[in-house]
């Protein structure tokens, strides 16, 4: 799935939360999780959606397996009333049961007149529920054709505890069964579900019942069903059969739906399917399980995504693509999202986690090839070097007070939801990028493969993940026990994924024993390492059932698409444009990685990474490095006024692989630091020399480093910005930005770091790091007397950078085909921040592309690379005309895209009464739909005209959002640019009095970056307009002569 929360805060105090940021109400309740003494083997769910009432009814049958004697049945139920239970006991005595609900825990406990012994029992309810509208359970949605009537749909959401709201259920991810779903719908309708239609009946003139073949073993939060009027476009991919015929090569429909009339625009996520679907049968070497792939776009979603297996729902803007309309940023979106939903077939869906806390196995998996297998179709946007926007997100996260875990331990529905955060994510992507960079590319996929045929239709959990790892490395590595809780059930009617055939053999590498700590190291070049001891054994054995076919059903007619043979290790493109090429900053080829000794098992080296929150800066001084965990600057002054360390804090070092490069020397060099502090002689000298950690921003650490070597850094960039590749100077750079911010690095070094990079630096990966930093400061600095020549700063390197970019679009040589796509997204950055801090060349470019395409959109239609910022640009300089002309665009709208861009430039109005207007429209889903709120109060917060109307508006409508499951999902939008004592304790009291539905995490996320605007005011914002003023001048100055 793509990151969605949902909303419980008891009490507020900015010194009550955890340092682990968990509320520990319900924590540690087992309530919340379900008795171990029942398993679901097979349910039938039979439903009956009712759209005039907007409630359905339903029918469950569950065979479970007893294994210990009860009193009574604990199952999940949430929202339903129940008519009638009944069991069935293995003896076929019928016994009449009664419910008692517990709200709290969201249960159910089914109480009959004698204990059940251990047997195997059916279970049958009746019962009712709502067809809610709050994007979670079962739920409804809408859209409006193009004369104007209203059409329903009804869809479902259960990730993570929502199944509990359609049917009652065990309804947690340890708890696999078979399913067989059945829909009583109207006639005028169609539905779908994971699996193919196997029987239709017409129950009376209008309503019909649809019946699903029987899904594999899975769990019930993968279970989905729609109903409603679609229109679809369908391809088909091949999967080879086995080399003696034994399997034949089968065919498979991928099918993408949608709202009437917009088919059209899924032929691109559909082609992108089955580039993907092809990637990863021939990288995993195991077939896609289900008999079909079905993709619908929903008007009403509350994540990006859900991967349900087999029918993979998605908000319409993360799926359907008009290449007149569609930017090269919205292609790229479409494109990631289907691929990391795809992932997802086989990481979450084959292989689940145990539990909500191991959600990184699904995510984090899943954002790792959101980027890989992306950029294998698509070298030329070099989405694996895009990985170092994700590693962004993580360590902003990561930094503050309140972080998590990647793997850990939440019990309640309100804490697992906040488990779909950049930590899940954007972290537990960014150590699966270390672990394969550590292992090498082979062995990391051999590990995966091995984890996926250990546990496919099962669970697992972190250990098991990092023991598949270990295997490859070493033989002999201990495993963990087996994590199944309950016997094995009667076998699935869906059999096993064909195996595909593995590759050559990889030679395993084995560790050596983990060195006696040392205090100085020489890093040696990788190409001198030693070989390893057991570089001749045998590879790790894999799971390789049986090959069998999997029944397809007959497709429609539809295009066979064929791609070239995708194999099953690619490597990724280098970039031709530095001196030192992304290749060799991975340094080593395949065949030198089997050839080297590794000091750690892979589990040693991610153990603290992976069960503890934070993560390092590295500090050099000379041939000195430190290591410390990385805070923000709230936790400095909290621990200053304090007066000590948080008791909490845990100072035991991480194992940190470093590549490092040097002045001196094309060499990449390598060492593993798992002390806090050592000493490492570089092979370099001169008082102009200097070493850059991190090279090739695999790591997920940050480097400070003494005030020379950042000078003769900044210096060699001065003389030759390719002395560092894209990826280094960008890494670099918002160290650099991301350490004075948190009064760690003077911010006359960043700026200055700043200054000269962006004033030659057309890279992609540069700007969007160091914008990121830029709109911050701005945000901050908006109160100060300084922010006049803030603006004047940034218009001048941002105006530079474009006319830059424009040039090097008339050179033919300059640009190289795979650079097409990163310009196409610089260009589009550029001129939305021109936009933002009012650049007056770029404002009324804007107004004149906007009406000229107003006008004749044919002969003056706008890129759609610039619309976002012409619009933006339009409504910021215009006045009612402008507001009035965008926001009739945007009602009138059915492109999914357009209609995002049309919305978002609302909020740039500097007209106090239209965001009054804007801020209104929120109370009613038929201008602004719940899933698109955030985006409203994200541009309103962002305007200083906006902001404190947005906080009014925000806290005096807030139990229509609370009521609707809103509100905790839109506290950082509301106050994540507050910087006073005043709004601190506003926002304190306010949540104090009125606790949102579900978020305590993200509530008190806000309350450590509300402070850390504070802090950061106190401690910069005289130095950075210092710097500001200085660099005034100087323009000044320079200004006469340039006249004459």
């Amino acid at each position: 799935a793509v990151p969605t929360p949902t909303p419980s805060v008891p009490d507020i105090s900015w010194d009550d939360a955890d340092s682990d940021g968990v509320d520990d109400d319900g924590e540690h309740d087992p309530g919340y999780r379900l008795p171990r003494v029942a398993n679901p083997l097979h349910y039938n769910v039979a439903l009956t959606p009712d759209f005039d009432t907007f409630t359905f009814s339903g029918v469950v049958e569950i065979e479970i397996h007893i294994s210990e004697k009860v009193k009574s049945l604990v199952l999940n139920a949430a929202e339903l009333n129940f008519t009638s239970v009944t069991l069935e006991t293995a003896s076929g005595k019928s016994l009449i049961g009664t419910a008692e609900f517990d709200t709290k825990h969201e249960t159910v406990a089914l109480k009959f007149d004698s204990s059940l012994e251990p047997q195997i029992v059916t279970l049958h309810i009746v019962y009712q529920g709502l067809l809610n509208d709050q994007m979670r359970g079962f739920y409804r949605s809408f859209y409006t054709d193009s004369a104007g009537t209203k059409h329903w749909l009804a869809s479902t959401q259960f990730e993570a505890t929502d199944a509990r709201r359609a049917f009652p259920s065990f309804d947690e991810p340890v708890f696999k069964a078979t399913f067989d779903i059945t829909l009583i719908i109207p006639k005028t309708m169609m539905a779908l579900s994971n699996m193919p239609e196997k029987q239709k009946i017409d129950l009376d003139d209008t309503l019909v019942r649809v019946a699903f073949e029987t899904t594999p073993k899975m769990s019930s939060y993968l279970i989905c069903f729609v109903v409603g009027q679609f229109d679809s476009v369908t391809a088909t991919w091949v999967t080879k059969g086995s080399e003696d015929g034994s399997v034949p090569e089968k065919e498979r429909p991928v099918t993408v739906y949608t709202i009437p009339g917009l088919s059209d625009q899924g032929i691109y996520a559909r082609d992108v399917a089955v580039r993907a679907l092809q990637y990863y049968e021939q990288t995993f070497q195991i077939e896609y399980a289900l008999p079909k792939l079905d993709m619908i776009a929903i008007p009403d979603f509350s994540a990006g995504a859900m991967e349900n297996w087999g029918l993979v729902t998605y908000r319409q803007v993360d799926l359907l693509f008009d290449k007149t309309t569609a930017s090269a940023s919205s292609e790229q979106r479409v494109a990631i999202v289907v691929v990391h939903e795809l992932a997802h077939q086989w990481f979450g869906n084959l292989v689940t986690a145990d539990w909500w806390g191991n959600l990184w196995l699904h995510e984090g998996l899943a954002t790792y090839f959101e980027h890989d297998c992306t950029d294998h179709l698509f070298p030329e946007w070099k989405m694996r070097d895009q990985m170092i926007i994700a590693q962004r997100a993580a360590m902003y996260k990561d930094s503050l007070r309140t972080s998590h875990p990647v793997a850990w331990n939440p019990n309640t529905p309100n804490t697992i939801s906040e488990m779909f955060d950049s930590i899940t994510y954007e972290k537990g992507g960014s150590l699966l990028m270390i672990a394969e960079d550590y292992m090498g590319r082979e062995a990391f996929f051999n590990g995966l493969r091995l984890y996926l045929r250990t546990h496919e239709f099962s669970n697992a959990d972190t250990d098991d993940f990092w023991a598949a790892m270990d295997l490859q490395i070493n033989p002999n590595a201990p495993t963990p026990p087996p994590t199944a809780y309950f016997p094995s059930s009667s076998p699935s009617p869906v059999p096993s994924p064909y195996i595909l055939p593995s590759p050559s053999p990889t030679p395993s590498i084995a560790p050596t024993p983990s060195p006696t700590p040392s205090t100085s190291l020489s890093p040696a070049p990788y190409s001198s390492m030693s070989p390893a001891p057991y570089s001749s054994m045998s590879p790790a054995p894999s799971v390789s059932p049986s090959p069998v076919a999997v029944t397809s059903p007959s497709p429609s007619p539809s295009p066979v698409l064929v791609f070239p043979s995708i194999p099953p290790v690619p490597s990724p493109s280098p970039d031709t444009n530095v001196r030192m090429e992304r290749s060799k900053a991975k340094r080593l080829s395949e065949k030198k990685r089997r050839d080297q000794e590794l000091p750690a098992l892979p589990s040693e080296v991610m153990g603290k990474w992976t069960y503890e929150a934070g993560f390092p800066l590295l500090t050099v001084s000379s041939i000195d490095i430190t290591q410390e965990r990385f805070f923000n600057l709230e936790h400095k002054k909290r621990r200053e006024q304090r007066q000590n360390e948080d008791e909490n804090e845990d100072d035991s070092p991480w194992k940190v692989p470093i590549h490092a490069l040097t002045s001196d020397s094309d060499e990449d060099y390598f060492l593993l630091m798992d002390t806090s502090e050592t000493k490492v002689f570089w092979p370099y000298g001169g008082k102009d020399s200097w070493v850059k950690l991190n090279s090739g921003q695999q790591g997920l650490y940050r480097v400070n480093y003494d005030h020379q070597t950042w000078e003769n850094i900044r210096s060699s960039l001065s003389d030759d910005l390719n002395v560092l590749p894209e990826l280094d100077r960008a890494g670099i750079l918002n160290d650099a930005m991301v350490l004075a911010k948190e009064d760690k690095l003077s911010y006359t070094v960043a700026l200055s770091m700043l200054k000269t990079i962006l004033n030659q630096d057309i890279s992609f990966l540069v700007w969007d790091g160091a914008l990121d930093e830029m709109y911050s400061i701005g945000y901050l600095l908006r109160d100060q007397y300084c922010y006049a020549s803030y603006e004047e700063f940034m218009q001048e390197i941002i105006g530079k950078a474009l006319t830059r970019l424009e040039n090097d679009e008339t050179d033919t040589d300059a640009l190289l085909p795979n650079t097409y796509h990163t310009a196409s997204l610089l260009r589009a950055e550029l001129f939305n921040a021109g936009v933002h801090f009012r650049t007056p060349e770029i404002l009324d470019k804007s107004m004149e592309m906007f009406w000229n395409s107003v006008e004749d959109p044919v002969n003056h239609g706008v890129n759609p690379d610039y619309r976002q910022g012409v619009y933006n640009g339009a409504v910021m300089a215009g006045d009612r005309k402008e507001y009035d002309q965008v926001r009739g665009m945007y009602l009138n709208a059915t492109d999914a895209v357009e209609t995002q861009r049309l919305l978002r430039a609302l909020p740039s109005t500097l007209r106090r009464p239209l965001q009054q207007y804007t801020l209104e429209a929120l109370l009613d889903p038929n201008i602004v739909r719940p899933q698109d709120q955030r985006s409203i109060f994200a541009g309103v917060s962002a305007n200083e005209i906006g902001e404190p109307l947005g906080w009014d508006f925000f806290r005096n409508n807030f139990d229509a959002f609370n009521s609707r499951g809103l509100g905790k999902g839109l506290i950082k939008y509301v106050t994540r640019y507050f910087a006073s004592e005043l709004r601190l304790n506003e926002v304190v009291e306010f949540f104090s009095e009125n606790p949102p539905n579900g978020g305590e995490m993200a509530l008190q996320d806000s309350l450590v970056t509300i402070q850390s605007n504070i802090a950061w005011v106190e401690s910069n914002a005289e130095e950075v307009c210092s710097w500001l003023l200085g660099e005034e001048q100087q323009r000044r100055r320079q200004q006469p002569q340039q006249e004459l």
